[in-house]
């Protein structure tokens, strides 16, 4: 009689434990809180997609009315792309004509002979940018491409654009200029930097002398050694503007240039 009641006892519970336990069963309550939180997050991701593509027409419509109107914002354009847009740097403003009449350099030169409008204010920019920088009473020797201050007829120019700032242009690195170029180049440049400020006419000329005499003893060494007065120069102004930014008003372009050219004396 034990047998018979224990037995099946003992074999439901050790298929029981097979089984092992049995899963929770979801209420109807529970279900209908996890269908109305999916609901709830799909029609919120739903909204933030409705409220982008919102915005995203309504820049759209913005830019087609400035483009119909014949006048393109390239902010608003560059503002819908994602694009920082820069500020355009601005140059300085000069009177060549004025400052040449008031340095008397009109008595030596002709009108024709004054450099490019935008060469000029580029370098007078450049020159206020470093004082500034340097915190200098006097404006600094500063050195440009030889080529801006060509004038349009030559096919060596390089010209300004007041975007360019004062950058070097893209095309100011085409070699260097051949010496009948470089004397055409050089004056202009000369007479800008003394309307500036940044180098006397008198300090100018005597570097021009010394130019022109490396160029000929280049000329009848033959060679390489051709260039080697257009070379002199680049490697001068390279380094009467570093000496100018580490001396600042310490730095006297003048007193440097007469001490070169009585050391050359002195070697003839």
């Amino acid at each position: 009689m034990v047998d018979r009641v224990y037995i099946p006892l003992l074999r439901a519970a050790v298929e029981k434990a097979q089984r092992g336990p049995k899963p929770p069963v979801a209420t109807v309550t529970q279900e209908s809180a996890v269908r109305n939180q999916s609901k709830r997050s799909r029609s919120a991701e739903a909204r933030k997609e409705l409220k982008r593509a919102e915005r995203k027409r309504r820049k759209v419509e913005e830019n087609e009315k400035s483009t119909s109107s014949g006048q393109v914002d390239l902010a608003a354009v560059l503002e819908t792309l994602g694009v920082a847009m820069k500020p355009k740097p601005q140059l300085l403003a000069i009177n060549t004509v004025e400052r040449m009449k008031a340095l008397e350099l009109d008595e030596s030169f002709d009108l024709d002979q004054c450099p490019p409008q935008m060469a000029v204010r580029k370098l007078l920019s450049k020159a206020t940018e470093q004082q500034k920088a340097l915190d200098m009473k006097r404006l600094p020797f500063v050195t440009m491409n030889l080529r801006e201050f060509l004038p349009g007829w030559c096919a060596d120019a390089s010209p300004v654009l007041a975007a360019h700032g004062t950058a070097e242009s893209a095309n100011s690195h085409k070699g260097v200029l051949d010496p009948v170029t470089w004397r055409l180049a050089w004056s202009r440049f000369a007479l800008a930097a003394a309307m500036v400020g940044t180098m006397p006419m008198d300090a100018a000329m005597i570097h021009r002398t010394e130019v022109n005499k490396l160029t000929l003893e280049g000329r009848t060494m033959g060679g390489r050694r051709v260039n080697l007065g257009i070379v002199y120069d680049e490697v001068c102004r390279r380094k009467w503007s570093e000496y100018s930014q580490a001396l600042k008003d310490e730095f006297n372009i003048s007193d440097v240039v007469e001490d070169v050219a009585e050391r050359a004396k002195m070697k003839e």
